[in-house]
């Protein structure tokens, strides 16, 4: 059983982190990196479209393949391939399983007293600390371990104790008293380089923390000492844009994931928050275990009440390991990441998460993804539909929401850059639709016909579900399907993404439901052991059971929400000109028949409530759409009684 935990690229090689079978080993691999050439006899492989073999060569290092692809990358459908060498090591390595329960995870937050005796003993602050600076000293370093489930605090405040200190947790604390600030790193860092984890967190940890612990260590020591926080004894400063123009430093450690759960909490904690310090998001996710409180400066705390100065360091991280415990977000994000197959740090860009995804899934059925060299000109066009709100007071709303809207669309439709009618295709598809709807006189042939030549747009015939029958004919004689752009899909196979939604889905409905089965087998054994019944199994074994069921029942869960997160992310990949396989009609393809679908789904909605008041006019009752959503008046009176407008729906009792 071998599980990834990090792979780097420095220079010419591959530093690997990884488990076998539980063993954790470290090694330095010269990688030989490949691409796909164009061949003209039969190989294992064929390229994207099916249109003609390719072989795979190989190269000593990446600097070699690059000279190969800038020879030949002119040459339009010649090379083909991820470029991606970190994405091909993993691909070839076969990594084969996953267990969050495996990986390190260190919880960290550093105190930094910026307060100092001036020269006629008055007291300066010096303002809030700068990472890449660093001028000023650490004063305390509380670091969490998940495995030990145990709070390492290295600080220069004097006098701490369990009995002294105001957490409810202080069995969980190893408080280590340090002399000064090198007596503070020198132990700290002694102690990381014994227990190097595998990931490392906190809130705002990247761009504050980790430059700020690494700059010190080089002030005080050298590099080569700072290094020492790489398992690899390898780090590299970065330049991380903090926007208006600012740029703050960050640091790639070697062998250690830096995920900041600052990062993590605005990706996928889709609830909009007004403020995203710790303290305020530790009060709307914790109520009755915030940030502690204090009055004056970091500085006056650490001189006046060293005791509580070490308090409120662990209780910063403690609050991290809250929002963990809680939202999983950490889970989550390595779950992704292992789906699909790239390090823990890359799961913030949907990009690089479905171009290796895509690119793997591909080369499992002897296809090459193809390469691209410029980033096509991104063209406005249109987006969700927004039917915005009536003003005014409303009372009770009724909510009506597709499901995976997008990715839906793309299973109807067969929606797909592999089966993506374009150019001479295109145009022979086009110039035949024109020639059905010329040869009809229908009102509807004749409207349809003008709207295409036009604008190049019909979605009133997918709103009112009123295609010409002689189009639905042709579209089938053609195997094709039509978006309201005017963009045909070939339907005689299933393009890439239609195949990976298809499986997504499949995947998240079995993991909701093992989920569901998990919890309620927790729930049952937790009965037993309650009632005292051990007829089937011993307290001990009860205990056991209830745990592993409960571990069971939160993996499933964050599966199920990995594939969530992939369905809901596809699209805001294939929307952006930076993705492999982006083109601007098939992007407008989705977003157009979202538009088709919202107003369809309303105007039923609207015909079901007019026949239900037995109105002569249609009203639209609408109080607001927007993307995937319809909102309305959810309490109707009909004959002096009040009906619940979703209820009734889902019922059809109106």
């Amino acid at each position: 059983m071998k599980q990834y935990i990090t792979a780097n690229r420095y220079k010419n090689q591959i530093y690997v982190r990884e488990l076998v079978d539980g063993v954790e080993y470290r090694r330095k691999v010269r990688f030989q990196p490949y691409i796909f050439q164009r061949s003209s006899k039969p190989t294992e492989y064929k390229d994207f479209y099916g249109n003609q073999y390719v072989k795979k060569i190989s190269f000593q290092n990446p600097f070699e393949m690059k000279e190969h692809i800038d020879m030949y990358k002119d040459i339009p459908g010649e090379l083909w391939g991820n470029k991606d060498i970190v994405a091909q090591f993993m691909y070839d390595e076969k990594y084969d399983c996953f267990d969050f329960n495996n990986l390190i995870v260190s919880y960290l937050d550093i105190e930094v007293c910026t307060r100092s005796m001036g020269e006629n003993g008055e007291w300066i602050d010096g303002g809030f600390p700068e990472a890449a600076e660093a001028k000023f000293p650490i004063n305390a370093i509380c670091d969490y371990r998940s495995n030990t489930k145990k709070y390492h605090t290295f600080t220069t405040a004097k006098g701490w104790t369990m009995s002294k200190s105001q957490l409810k947790y202080s069995d969980e604390v190893e408080y280590i008293y340090c002399k000064d600030e090198e007596d503070l790193l020198k132990k700290w860092l002694s102690f990381w380089v014994k227990n190097t984890p595998h990931i490392m967190t906190g809130w705002n940890n990247k761009l504050f923390d980790t430059p700020y612990i690494i700059n010190r260590l080089k002030i005080l020591f050298g590099v080569d000492v700072a290094s020492r926080i790489s398992p690899f004894n390898v780090i590299e400063s970065k330049e991380v844009s903090a926007g208006f123009g600012h740029k703050l430093q960050s640091y790639e450690i070697m062998g250690v994931s830096v995920l900041d759960y600052l990062d993590l909490y605005k990706k996928y904690r889709y609830t909009p928050r007004e403020k995203y310090t710790l303290d305020f998001i530790s009060r709307a996710e914790n109520p009755e275990e915030h940030k502690l409180e204090f009055k004056g400066t970091h500085g006056s705390l650490y001189y006046d009440d060293p005791v509580f100065f070490v308090d409120y360091n662990i209780q910063d991280v403690r609050c991290v390991v809250n929002f963990e415990k809680k939202l999983q977000m950490i889970q989550l994000a390595t779950y992704l990441s292992y789906f699909s197959n790239i390090n823990f740090e890359d799961n913030f860009s949907p990009i690089k998460i479905w171009e290796t995804i895509i690119a793997k899934s591909c080369l499992d059925e002897g296809i090459v993804i193809p390469m691209r060299f410029k980033t096509p000109e991104k063209k406005p066009y249109e987006g969700a539909y927004v039917h915005e709100p009536v003003p005014g007071l409303k009372g009770c709303i009724a909510s009506f929401d597709y499901t995976s809207l997008y990715p839906k669309i793309m299973e109807l439709f067969y929606i797909g850059a592999d089966v993506h009618q374009t150019g001479e295709q295109k145009n022979v598809l086009f110039n035949k639709l024109l020639k059905v709807l010329e040869s009809n006189d229908s009102e509807d042939c004749k409207k349809m016909l003008s709207e295409i030549k036009t604008t190049g747009i019909f979605n009133d015939f997918y709103i009112n579900n009123n295609m010409p029958e002689c189009v639905t004919k042709f579209l089938k004689q053609e195997g094709v399907s039509l978006t309201t752009n005017c963009e045909f899909y070939n339907v005689s196979k299933k393009s890439i993404f239609v195949s990976l939604i298809t499986k997504l889905f499949l995947e998240r409905k079995a993991d909701k439901k093992t989920s569901f089965e998990y919890k309620h087998k927790k729930q049952d054994l937790q009965e037993m052991l309650k009632k005292e019944d051990f007829s089937k199994h011993s307290k001990d074994e009860l205990e056991v059971l209830i745990e592993d069921a409960d571990r069971n029942a939160q993996k499933y869960n964050v599966s199920q929400l990995v594939k969530k997160v992939l369905l809901n992310s596809l699209y805001g990949a294939l929307g952006n000109e930076h993705f492999l396989l982006y083109t601007n009609e098939m992007a407008r393809s989705i977003t157009l028949m979202g538009q088709c679908l919202i107003n369809k789904s309303a105007l039923e909605k609207n015909r079901f409530i007019s026949k239900m008041l037995k109105e002569e006019c249609m009203k639209d009752r609408r109080c607001y759409s927007d993307t995937d959503t319809t909102l309305y008046h959810s309490i109707i009176k009909i004959n002096n009684e009040d009906k619940n407008l979703e209820e009734s729906v889902k019922k059809k009792d109106l």
